[in-house]
């Protein structure tokens, strides 16, 4: 086998035909056109202002560069459904997915292939703004371990997101409603998450208000925090930008900000120890990876149906041609 050969049919096919596309191209230079925009007149002025100012604070560099971070999580979270919500289901418009489906390819060869070949564009975009990001070492501020924390982190990001415009891809046989519900649905995800976490702690707590006014006053007892609510926050484990921002907390520390998830004033039953909370952006990784490896099980779980379906018309025509 060649170095780097991909044994994968569907993605290797796949991959083949959209780099002969100049659409991979045009996106990328716009892309990295928008940050340049957002990164020259940063070079130009940071070194202006330390001159009049008599020093130079690092700082900037990295507010810099987490807003240069943020950037590329929000261009993630659109372009990531558009490029995956239409990868199977637009085989269903053409009708050549039961041609894939009569290959020897299983059904989860078929969608880790489409997959892998749908997000891999925002992949190279993540990777073709790295010397972009990589101008804070001109000045300093971060290191290479840092920075690749964060990209880390906009990897599974990609993983996540673009794993539901599969399952709706997988799902529906229409591709301009895989396309809808995908981002719908992955605005609810990050709606919906803050809802229910911050509203199911703000339920428990006046809950908890009423029990102790109500034990106080029948029975002039004293009790406080009966139901503990702070595992609500744990939801937020499925949002990638809670994981962005305590990503960017844990690694850059703020005086002012805190360090994160851990150091939110909304705990009352949680300790500074608590390795909940301190490893909260690994344990949001591995939550958002299992819910990915999920949504792609059920994508091919929906494949398999027209599988058997298949064989199973082609076994009723050969019985019915042997007994003619």
């Amino acid at each position: 086998m060649k170095p780097f050969e991909v044994k994968n049919a569907v993605l290797r096919k796949d991959m083949i035909l959209d780099m002969k596309r100049p659409k991979i191209m045009i996106i990328m230079i716009i892309f990295n056109l928008i940050l340049g925009c957002v990164l020259l007149p940063v070079l130009i002025a940071f070194p202006i202002v330390g001159l009049a100012a008599g020093e130079i604070s690092y700082k900037v560099m990295v507010y810099f560069f987490i807003a240069l971070v943020w950037i590329e999580c929000i261009a993630i979270i659109f372009l990531a459904p558009a490029l995956t919500a239409g990868c199977i289901s637009i085989e269903k418009e053409r009708q050549t997915l039961e041609v894939l489906l009569t290959t020897s390819m299983t059904p989860w060869q078929i969608v880790t292939g489409k997959y892998l070949s749908a997000i891999y564009l925002v992949i190279m975009l993540i990777i073709s703004s790295i010397p972009t990001l990589f101008t804070v070492f001109i000045y300093g501020g971060i290191s290479i371990w840092q920075m690749l924390q964060i990209l880390a982190i906009l990897v599974t990001t990609t993983f996540f997101i673009a794993s539901f415009g599969v399952f709706f891809s997988a799902m529906l046989k229409n591709t301009i409603l895989s396309v809808i519900l995908t981002y719908i649905t992955v605005g609810a995800v990050l709606s919906i998450t803050f809802m229910l976490a911050f509203g199911g702690m703000g339920v428990t707590a006046l809950v908890n208000e009423m029990i102790t006014d109500y034990m106080y006053d029948v029975y002039y007892i004293k009790v406080e925090n009966v139901l503990c609510g702070d595992p609500f926050i744990f939801i937020l484990w499925l949002n990638p930008l809670v994981t962005l921002f305590d990503g960017v907390g844990q690694v850059f520390g703020y005086a002012d900000a805190g360090n994160g998830i851990a150091d939110l004033p909304i705990y009352t039953h949680f300790t500074d120890k608590n390795i909940l909370l301190n490893m909260w952006t690994i344990l949001s990784i591995v939550s958002q990876g299992l819910v990915t490896f999920l949504l792609l099980k059920a994508s091919a779980f929906f494949l398999k149906p027209v599988k058997k379906q298949k064989k199973g018309k082609k076994a009723k025509k050969t019985q019915k041609a042997i007994t003619a």
